[in-house]
């Protein structure tokens, strides 16, 4: 009996080590499949277009996406959020900027997203002419603001 227990540790035991194991080589291989990710992102095609192509494509989606569909948008943020070098080209590319579109009919509208938005796209935005499209139906806080930052652009109208 002695021997049985002592037997059925030693594999509860060695299976305890096996599973441990296979943990550590499950992180192991995801840390590969991440290695294998950023690797194919590097030979990615677009990589191969030269920026001032793909700036201009950013230009074309940015003037064609121009539409008051949402609360508060502006193309160019979509863009700059999809890599860094996406970023960089997009920040260093003030047209793409230039078109904001602000809905504040939505009660629900956040006041500093918006206001945080907006303060981003005129600084990138210059000096660019804007293209602004705003519906503000209320008198608030966030309309001021809207208001008082755009006046203060109008030179760029």
């Amino acid at each position: 009996l002695i021997d049985a227990e002592r037997d059925a540790q030693r594999c509860n035991d060695e299976i305890q080590k096996l599973e441990a194991d296979i943990v550590s080589l499950r992180n192991q291989q995801q840390r590969i499949y991440r290695q294998i990710d950023r690797y194919r992102s590097l030979l990615a095609p677009i990589r191969k277009l030269p920026p001032e192509v793909l700036g201009r494509i950013f230009c074309l989606i940015c003037t064609e996406n121009f539409a008051a569909a949402s609360k508060i948008d502006c193309p160019a943020v979509h863009l700059s959020h999809v890599c860094a070098g996406w970023r960089d080209l997009a920040q260093t590319t003030p047209s793409l900027w230039s078109r904001i579109s602000i809905d504040l009919f939505y009660p629900q509208q956040d006041p500093s997203r918006v206001k945080s938005m907006l303060t981003t796209c005129l600084a990138l935005s210059n000096p660019s002419p804007l293209f602004l499209h705003l519906t503000i139906t209320d008198e608030t806080n966030v309309a001021d603001f809207v208001l008082q930052s755009a006046v203060r652009h109008c030179a760029r109208w």
